[in-house]
């Protein structure tokens, strides 16, 4: 974090700006060297990700966070990355106070669990889309996250489960 103590200071002016998007756009553009402390907030130790753009035929597009220069076009997407992965929010939001403070919290593993929980989500939505796909394009249906009780109203099929073996009896 204290690589990138300046930048992030300087992102903290972000902190509950209601057009996120254009005044981050607006920073990154006056001050491009902010850019490499975004890896830091979402705890990615590489200087470039691969982002899924297209789920369905598996494309992806490269953002280096420590480029020399950046293009309009690249700022906007990394502005668009930054939003898309909730950080966005979090800032918007002002649930984060300081994202020196937040970094730090990041770094000793502080929000682990609610990495790994945004992780699971998003990979339930990437596999989502395939079963929903699937399951039209052979006219059944499914439910995402069923429970008993959503298979009862849905199909009026009584699942019982045996949480002491983990079976289920139909």
């Amino acid at each position: 974090v204290q690589l990138f103590e300046k930048e992030l200071n300087i992102l903290n002016y972000l902190i509950g700006k209601n057009n996120l998007e254009n005044e981050a756009f607006n920073l990154l553009k006056k001050y491009p060297e902010s850019i490499k402390a975004i890896p830091t907030l979402l705890a990615v130790r590489e200087s470039a990700v691969d982002v899924l753009i297209d789920s369905k035929n598996f494309k992806y597009k490269n953002i280096d966070f420590f480029q020399q220069s950046y293009s309009d076009k690249e700022i906007k997407g990394i502005v668009e990355f930054v939003i898309k992965t909730g950080i966005g929010k979090l800032i918007e939001e002002k649930q984060i106070k300081s994202l020196v403070d937040y970094a730090t919290g990041v770094e000793v593993g502080l929000d682990s669990n609610g990495r790994k929980n945004r992780g699971g989500t998003l990979m339930e939505s990437l596999v989502e889309e395939f079963v929903s796909d699937t399951c039209q394009s052979l006219g059944i249906q499914y439910l995402a996250q069923a429970t008993s009780k959503k298979i009862k109203e849905q199909w009026n099929i009584d699942v019982i489960v045996d949480k002491s073996s983990r079976q289920l009896d139909f």
